[in-house]
């Protein structure tokens, strides 16, 4: 399964403009546990990245067709 998951990110310089960025991370993962993991080791290389607030926004699964566009 692939899945696209968005998360919001905020350094601390920031915080006094409110500005949020999303960030977008593609997984290729074989279950659910699979990617709980990803997702988990994702917002913690993101934090080491210099994020000091980071919190998952939206997953979708992308590996299967989609009603959205019909």
């Amino acid at each position: 399964m692939i899945f696209k998951a968005f998360f919001l990110v905020r350094k601390t310089l920031d915080l006094t403009t409110g500005s949020n960025r999303r960030l977008c991370k593609v997984f290729a993962v074989e279950n659910g546990q699979q990617l709980e993991t990803r997702i988990a080791s994702a917002i913690l290389n993101l934090k080491a990245d210099g994020y000091d607030s980071v919190e998952l926004d939206d997953c979708w699964n992308i590996s299967e067709p989609s009603d959205f566009l019909r």
